[in-house]
């Protein structure tokens, strides 16, 4: 038993998110190493683009409206941990899938 997920609700989910994007990657043929490894890139360079995206708005927000600078410089870093959990839960799910499916078929 895990004291941080006690009744297993937090596996449950994160298996079913795995199940689903397994069935995506099916879906749209990701069936090698290579298109693998560039779904992984895309992932890291959509989250970094859209990083700087929030980082570059924020910093014109506050130059215009020092006043709301507080409450910008909030919402610009709950906007960035999202954006930084969700790329690296879909890249653990990736590597995932890498691991389970693709070396698995390979061999």
């Amino acid at each position: 038993m895990d004291l941080n997920d006690p009744f297993n609700r937090l596996s449950k989910q994160q298996h079913s998110e795995y199940v689903n994007l397994r069935e995506s990657l099916r879906n749209g043929g990701v069936d090698n190493q290579a298109k693998a490894d560039a779904l992984l890139l895309n992932v890291r360079n959509r989250a970094l683009k859209l990083s700087l995206i929030t980082i570059v708005i924020s910093a014109i927000i506050i130059l215009f409206w020092i006043e709301l600078k507080a409450i910008v410089i909030v919402f610009a870093v709950v906007i960035l941990l999202w954006l930084l959990t969700n790329a690296a839960k879909s890249r653990r799910y990736l590597n995932r899938y890498i691991s389970d499916e693709i070396n698995k078929n390979s061999h």
